[in-house]
Order: structure tokens, then sequence, then C-alpha cells
């Protein structure tokens, strides 16, 4: 089993930035992360 943690609570980044490099660890997936990951941090600001 791999984890990806990360710990940026507040800070705003640009989450399509690290796309190429999840495309080496979750294949196809990496494309939709991005989005779903600024989703979940935004639902968690509200």
């Amino acid at each position: 089993m791999t984890t990806l943690a990360f710990d940026i609570y507040g800070t705003l980044i640009d989450t399509n930035g690290i796309i190429e490099t999840l495309k080496k660890i979750i294949n196809d997936k990496a494309v939709s992360f991005p989005q779903t990951w600024r989703d979940k941090q935004l639902e968690c600001i509200q």
C-alpha cells in the first residue's frame, strides 16, 4: 500500500501542478485527483 499525504491546511495552491507527478503514482486517476482535492479543501472551509 502507498500513502500520499499533505499538510497544507489553509494554504491555497495550484493543485493541477502535480498532475504529472501523480500520473506516476495513480495513473489515470491523476487527472481527476486535483479537482477532488480542491473540492474537499473548499468543503472544509465552508
